[in-house]
């Protein structure tokens, strides 16, 4: 058995008996076990992936362990799990998987409402204004820009995924 196959056999291994699944999903062991598949992937020319194959290892052998001691135990678990994120991020120009769709989305949310609020403010200046203007050009500014940001941000989480740099 290769070492990518027995980490994930590990955890899913020990978190069927011994990690209640609101657990699983809420500390996300899925997205470790992505992570260490992709340590995997580049260990044969990265140094530091090769040398991180041994801590992964010891960590999925004592899942349990980290996440239903002590609250400072769990704490380590996070550390190392971000530890090892933000060494692919930056060894390897990875990102989170559906990183750019929301970011993108709340970006053109508050785009858009700036801007429905500018368009509302040069109006009154031309006098085509009432009360009820300033809340329609936000409202529809809002809605433009999280529409927009939604789709850019989409189509760049299709190039990423496309590219394979996401874990």
């Amino acid at each position: 058995m290769n070492w990518f196959e027995e980490v994930k056999q590990n955890i899913e291994q020990i978190s069927e008996k011994n990690i209640k699944p609101k657990e699983v999903r809420f500390y996300n062991l899925g997205g470790f076990i992505t992570i260490a598949q992709r340590i995997n992937e580049f260990s044969s020319t990265c140094k530091e992936c090769e040398n991180l194959k041994a801590e992964i290892l010891e960590v999925s052998q004592n899942i349990d362990k980290y996440l239903n001691t002590s609250n400072q135990t769990r704490k380590t678990y996070e550390q190392k799990r971000d530890s090892y994120a933000e060494h692919l991020k930056t060894a390897h120009n990875l990102v989170k998987r559906n990183l750019y769709a929301p970011t993108y989305a709340f970006v053109g949310l508050l785009v858009g409402s700036v801007l429905g609020f500018a368009f509302a403010q040069i109006m009154q200046i031309f006098n085509a204004y009432n009360a009820d203007f300033m809340k329609v050009s936000i409202l529809i500014g809002w809605a433009i820009g999280l529409i927009v940001g939604r789709i850019l941000g989409t189509q760049k989480d299709n190039k990423v995924k496309k590219e394979k740099r996401f874990y």
